[in-house]
């Protein structure tokens, strides 16, 4: 995966990915094909990282060890694919589990450590919140059946308004230097 961040409760597994939305998939109404080549692509993703997750379990990661800790696979990409809902997520999950089968991947991997797809901006939202919170308590909440279909966007600033209202800047000297009158 291209980024692992942890905490003493759980352990997110970040795969990066440029892919866009394309904008006939955005906007045909009745033509389906431009849409499902884009969920055939995120339900890859997905693939992906659940390949690298296995690896991981296995020892496969010098750098990693499992720690019996929970463990969050997230794709994250340069802008929202709204892949929320009860149309489009379903649909990637459907395709996901057939190309997991496919790879020979074992099917409870996406039940025992359930995926997420997050936006870069939402990331950092969600991991301020995080800092404060614990993974564990951000995805396993996130997970839940009630908000599994939301956002991560709308999940945060809905379900922890506060937590956010109080994260400060990340880089408060940087801040404070662009911004000497604040």
């Amino acid at each position: 995966v291209d980024w692992i961040m942890e905490d003493g409760t759980g352990t997110i597994f970040i795969e990066c990915k440029t892919k866009k939305v394309r904008y006939e998939a955005k906007m045909a109404l009745t033509d389906t094909l431009a849409l499902n080549e884009d969920l055939d692509k995120m339900a890859d993703f997905v693939v992906q990282v659940y390949k690298t997750l296995s690896d991981a379990l296995k020892g496969h990661y010098g750098h990693w060890q499992s720690n019996d800790k929970p463990i969050y696979p997230m794709i994250v990409n340069l802008e929202e694919w709204y892949a929320f809902g009860d149309g489009i997520l379903p649909a990637i999950d459907e395709r996901a589990r057939s190309k997991m089968t496919e790879a020979k991947l074992d099917l409870r991997l996406i039940d025992q450590h359930p995926y997420s797809i997050c936006s870069v901006k939402d990331l950092e939202y969600s991991a301020a919140v995080m800092a404060k919170v614990s993974i564990q308590a951000y995805m396993l909440l996130k997970n839940d059946q009630e908000y599994r279909l939301w956002s991560h966007g709308s999940f945060t600033s809905s379900r922890y308004y506060r937590e956010m209202s109080e994260r400060g800047d990340l880089f408060p000297s940087a801040m404070q230097e662009i911004h000497t009158n604040l």
